[in-house]
């Protein structure tokens, strides 16, 4: 039983080159196996007490059963509703689809030759099925050029794993999410020209490259 919980863990946060899974991907494993091994207990003491009690030992000493497994099968009910509940909350919230906010990781640590400015984690309001877009400003350490600062972070993002491929003026890709669970993948968005100033942007120097991370897949 412990080996099985420490396997679906390990499994769960380990990325494997992947963006890591949140915490709700290991204990919702860890929730299956529980209500899983209630069951099999629950079964297994409806076959050797049909006559409701158990008899331990050689001597036989004799025990009522009926008491406990009437409480494992509620909470084994209790479980089951849960389930269903988190099941029936994700097809209606979330589309169908699990989704989580973008995080800092997916993009930090970042190299002495660039520096991050502002993140924002999800910008304006949240949309229909927890769909959410951070954005994440960096520029130069170093006041080196626009096009230098792309080129590094480009090369950075690559080495964390980002499959960034070149388009008519942005960089972009998805990264898949690790885990048990099945996850709607991160895209980014990388772009190569500045973007005009705005009011919600307005102290946003010019040299600055601003990546774009959604959970919209």
């Amino acid at each position: 039983m412990v080996a099985l919980l420490v396997a679906v863990f390990a499994v769960s946060q380990w990325p494997r080159g992947l963006i890591g899974a949140p915490p709700g991907d290991w204990l919702t494993g860890w929730l299956l196996i529980g209500v899983g091994c209630l069951a099999g207990l629950v079964v297994d003491w409806y076959v050797h007490a049909c006559d409701g009690v158990v008899r331990l030992g050689a001597t036989g000493v004799v025990l009522s059963a009926r008491p406990a497994v009437h409480a494992v099968a509620g909470l084994i009910t209790v479980s089951l509703a849960v389930i269903c509940c988190c099941a029936l909350f994700v097809f209606l919230d979330y589309d169908g689809a699990l989704r989580f906010a973008p995080r800092d990781s997916e993009i930090l640590p970042l190299p002495p030759t660039l520096r991050l400015i502002s993140a924002d984690h999800c910008l304006g309001p949240r949309g229909s099925a927890r769909a959410c877009t951070a954005e994440f400003v960096v520029t130069a350490a170093d006041h080196a050029t626009r096009a230098v600062t792309v080129t590094r972070l480009v090369e950075h993002l690559r080495r964390l794993g980002w499959p960034l491929q070149p388009t008519h003026n942005a960089y972009s890709g998805c990264r898949r999410i690790g885990g048990i669970l099945h996850w709607t993948p991160h895209c980014l968005v990388l772009d190569v020209d500045a973007e005009p100033t705005t009011l919600s942007r307005p102290r946003t120097p010019p040299e600055g490259v601003i990546a774009y991370i959604s959970n919209i897949g």
